[in-house]
């Protein structure tokens, strides 16, 4: 894509260069000179650069060429992301959508209005890199392919910790176009493909999902729009009903359920259907935007309530069929959602990070604290821990949409797990970034409250938390899922080659050991009795897959010279939430915010094993497990 290898070569990164290796670039992590009155930001700050762990994560999973050619877009968005993108995000947050409803004329338009900077921020992500399209098409970054699905991902996870709004729209955009690949018929692929997946500024379109009706909420079969084959266009439907929460209300295409006229009640009896905005001889669909909704966060873009009234449609798929469509829709939607509130948590880190490094208070920097030591801490093995299971959703995602049956059942059940967990705890991990910062993140001018503010709702939509750790528990009941995960990492756990991360392996097989009995018990309870351990037994597995993966990691990183940093990661991690002290957190000192902490921060230098030993020593004579 021209656009973006300017702006590769304009950051002085050669497109067919060799990926730098992480250490030659792990000062890149910020340290400001600490002094006096410092009120330190991350304007001069690559956001990719700064992010050893997200690099880490690339290398080990992309192919060298991937790496080869996404690499300088990745470093190209992460030096715009905290000055420039960060000023058109803090614009279209305060200059918020408008709905015109008519022109000049006085002729129905309903039309969005969005800010000038939201319109600069679609022209960043959608033309010039492309991120709604680069799996999906070739000639973006490959002449003759797409790229990985996992490099879009992670161009995304970047640009969303900067504006988080205009993401939902693009997410939304990516999962309607593989719906349609998959489920539409061919001349409907070829009629609206180009479209959706195109990056000039004047023809790219964008996508949406109309499912919330006021009487419904979350009760999707409650649904009462009505479908019916149109009596004056040939092969069309007409739609009649209310659409409550409509995000991207503007958007071009739209997948929406709707109940054919004869078919039964529930969700079995909906039809998924596409609804453009503009019909084939470029008139406007019959459909009113009632008005544009007043949100709490993500604010750039508009979400309203939408009147359909003999609205025409495609067809996708029937009762029986339309549903089941809808949700592979919902699996990358819940996934963007684990994304976005992973990459708020990243920023909300790095923010701290910057300021922490270079604000001195009571004599020295804020960094150099003990306390400040340990939060850092725990908040950045936190963010590891949410962008490891984001990226293995995703990953697993990717393998059953090429015919993995493992991996589509593992995907089950890791998608609904990384929707609840990731979107819970980042709340959590924003706030706690807001106290580092201190009464400046109170303040708008400020990004913390931003982040705070958008990163709510990712535990709200596409179903919040108790539809999230419902669904894990029917694909545990259901489908076995549960038992596939579990088994799937112990595999992983026993291929652990390192001796020393094997201490760490054999601690996390343990616990899943543990859990397995704990499925098999409440699988026999009564379905109100094990409704009530749904959320506490999805978040334990949660923990307990992210335990596993930052072992993996940590494996890997040995198994490569790199040390044991990751280790010592991932024995915080099973410490914190999977293998807690008997005696209490209290009675137990972890030295390793005093004796490690840059070392953890910088990934370098590299660290010994015996830092993560205290831990695992602990851990081993609690549990038995040597």
């Amino acid at each position: 894509m021209a656009t973006v290898e300017t702006r590769a070569d304009a950051a002085g990164v050669a497109d067919d260069g060799p990926p730098a290796e992480a250490p030659a670039r792990d000062n890149a992590v910020p340290h400001p000179q600490p002094r006096m009155g410092a009120m330190p930001d991350t304007r001069a700050v690559n956001f990719y650069d700064a992010d050893p762990h997200l690099r880490f994560l690339l290398r080990r999973q992309l192919t060298p060429d991937e790496l080869a050619a996404g690499e300088p877009l990745l470093r190209a968005l992460g030096a715009r992301l905290g000055g420039e993108i960060e000023d058109l995000a803090a614009e279209a947050d305060r200059h918020t959508p408008e709905l015109r409803r008519r022109d000049k004329r006085g002729e129905r338009v309903d039309e969005i209005v969005p800010s000038r900077a939201y319109r600069d921020l679609e022209r960043i992500f959608y033309c010039e890199y492309g991120l709604h399209a680069l799996a999906l098409r070739p000639g973006l970054v490959h002449p003759d392919r797409p790229t990985s699905p996992l490099l879009n991902d992670a161009l995304i996870y970047l640009g969303e910790q900067a504006e988080s709004g205009l993401f939902c729209p693009l997410s939304m955009t990516r999962a309607l176009t593989r719906t349609l690949l998959k489920y539409a018929p061919p001349d409907i692929v070829d009629a609206y493909l180009p479209g959706l997946t195109a990056t000039e500024p004047d023809t790219f379109q964008t996508g949406a999902m109309f499912m919330t009706e006021k009487q419904g909420g979350s009760d999707l079969g409650l649904v009462e729009t009505t479908a019916r084959p149109s009596a004056t266009h040939d092969g069309w439907w007409e739609l009649d009903g209310d659409k409550w929460f409509c995000s991207n209300a503007g958007a071009d295409l739209i997948l929406t359920l709707a109940r054919p006229e004869g078919a039964g009640p529930g969700t079995r009896g909906l039809g998924l259907f596409l609804v453009p905005r503009l019909l084939p001889d470029s008139t406007r669909n019959r459909y009113a935007i009632e008005r544009v909704k007043d949100k709490l966060g993500i604010r750039s873009f508009a979400s309203g309530e939408v009147t359909f009234a003999g609205t025409l449609a495609h067809l996708i798929g029937g009762p029986g069929e339309g549903w089941l469509q809808m949700t592979e829709m919902l699996n990358v939607t819940r996934l963007a959602c684990a994304s976005a509130a992973a990459a708020l948590a990243r920023r909300a880190l790095l923010e701290a990070l910057t300021h922490a490094r270079g604000r001195v208070a009571f004599g020295k920097p804020l960094a150099d604290h003990p306390l400040m030591r340990e939060q850092l801490l725990d908040m950045l093995v936190d963010v590891e821990a949410f962008t490891a299971l984001s990226f293995e959703g995703a990953a697993q995602l990717q393998a059953a949409d090429a015919g993995d049956a493992e991996a589509r059942l593992l995907a089950r059940v890791l998608t609904p797990l990384a929707k609840y967990h990731v979107s819970e705890e980042a709340r959590r991990v924003v706030a706690e970034g807001m106290e580092v910062r201190g009464g400046n993140s109170f303040i708008q001018e400020w990004p913390d409250g931003r982040l705070l503010r958008d990163v709510h709702v990712q535990a709200i939509w596409e179903g919040t938390g108790n539809i999230a750790a419902l669904d894990v528990g029917r694909a545990i009941a259901r489908e076995g899922a549960g038992s596939a995960l579990l088994a799937n990492l112990r595999r992983r756990m026993a291929a652990v080659s390192d001796a020393q991360v094997a201490r760490a392996a054999r601690l996390v097989d343990g616990a899943l050991a543990r859990m397995g009995a704990t499925l098999t018990r409440i699988a026999g309870m009564a379905p109100d009795e094990r409704e009530l351990l749904m959320k506490r037994v999805t978040r334990d597995l949660a923990r307990l897959t992210s335990a596993a993966l930052l072992v993996e990691d940590a494996d890997a990183l040995a198994c490569e010279g790199g040390g044991y940093r990751s280790l010592v990661q991932a024995a915080r991690y099973l410490r914190r939430y999977v293998i807690r002290p008997r005696d209490g957190l209290a009675a137990e000192l972890d030295r390793i915010p005093l004796d490690a902490f840059d070392a953890l921060v910088d990934w370098s230098p590299a660290l010994p094993a015996t830092v993560a030993h205290p831990l695992l020593t602990a851990m081993e004579a609690e549990t038995g497990n040597h």
